[in-house]
């Protein structure tokens, strides 16, 4: 007979931790993880509309994807559905085609200026 009282005992513990854990997430509730800031593809002053990349072809671009990778590479190929780059791979270049439905962006690659000729190219301290 004495096991019922323990047993009261227990379940009133149990009830009581459960209590105690379910004030303590009330007052200080589990961090919610940040939400990723909207980041803006690079160069966004040559940003290429996708209809225009035909008067491109050959030139170094960016593309910026809904995947959210983004490949840098001399555009080859473009078609209604589709664009391919040349990309640089150790073994030499390999060609990337990629649906027109994944392309967030395309971007011109700018160029760094040349260094003029009798102009020192390295900055002095």
């Amino acid at each position: 007979m004495r096991t019922q009282p323990l047993m009261i005992v227990k379940l009133f513990t149990t009830a009581l931790v459960l209590g105690a854990t379910a004030a303590a997430y009330a007052a200080n509730p589990p961090a919610t993880p940040a939400k990723p800031k909207a980041v803006a593809p690079e160069h966004a002053e040559n940003t290429v509309a996708y209809d225009e990349l035909r008067l491109f072809i050959g030139k170094r671009v960016i593309v910026h994807t809904t995947f959210k990778t983004t490949r840098t590479g001399v555009l080859t190929q473009v078609s209604n559905t589709q664009l391919t780059l040349g990309i640089e791979a150790p073994g030499g270049t390999t060609e990337l085609t990629m649906p027109k439905n994944t392309i967030v962006s395309v971007a011109l690659v700018s160029a760094t200026p040349a260094p003029q000729p009798g102009t020192p190219s390295a900055k002095k301290n």
